[in-house]
């Protein structure tokens, strides 16, 4: 019999994140007490302004695997919803995203100018229920789809530290569930380069390796 896994805590998950986090520890570390009220209140401001987000990033990999740490909020939403939330204060914003804080909150947000970030929204996402009431999320074709359509840039950056967690992410998912890899394929290459097609590739045939490497470990 399957044993229905109780509802998570988005303020929970974000202030655990920022607690154990070896950063924050410095001057005395931060106090991490109000966050799940800022969680709260912020859900409550999305509701109030008629948007309903679609949660991607570290909250929306946790409905898939276990033991993943995030401290902020990921969420894909318009250019216009966001203008709707004046208490959503936006610090930087490009095209694609914008990076945002809700009083102590740190926000994420995806925006759905970018085709891609659209297509997962609309047809990607599925309802989820947290303790703080139901919201939209990524499914795991939906993450895979985004981390690996965020990797080619992370490469050019040289960003290692969010290489690593994307890979080791995508490589979780790949381990815990049977992911359409050609159909996302597919989806990206109306988006990235072939060079860049033909990395990921390289890569996905890696992580799958290493995945197969596990499960005969296993048996």
């Amino acid at each position: 019999m399957t044993v229905a896994r109780p509802p998570l805590s988005i303020g929970g998950i974000v202030r655990d994140g920022v607690a154990f986090d070896p950063k924050r520890w410095k001057h005395g570390g931060v106090d991490i007490r109000g966050i799940p009220d800022d969680v709260r209140e912020f859900l409550a401001a999305l509701q109030a302004h008629s948007v309903i987000p679609v949660l991607v990033g570290g909250i929306a990999m946790l409905q898939h695997i276990e033991g993943r740490n995030t401290q902020d909020v990921d969420v894909i939403i318009s250019s216009d919803e966001l203008s709707r939330i004046p208490e959503l204060v936006v610090d930087s914003r490009d095209r694609d995203f914008a990076f945002a804080h809700f009083q102590d909150l740190r926000v994420d947000v995806l925006l759905t100018s970018n085709p891609l970030f659209a297509f997962v929204r609309r047809q990607m996402a599925h309802p989820v229920e947290f303790l703080e009431g139901a919201m939209q999320c990524a499914t795991v074709e939906g993450l895979v789809l985004l981390k690996l359509y965020a990797l080619p840039s992370l490469y050019r950056q040289g960003d290692v530290v969010r290489i690593s967690l994307y890979e080791s992410d995508i490589k979780s998912l790949l381990a815990m569930y049977d992911v359409p890899l050609e159909e996302l394929f597919g989806l990206l290459e109306t988006h990235l380069r072939s060079t860049d097609m033909a990395e990921l590739r390289r890569l996905v045939a890696d992580l799958r390796v290493d995945v197969g490497r596990f499960d005969a470990g296993a048996h």
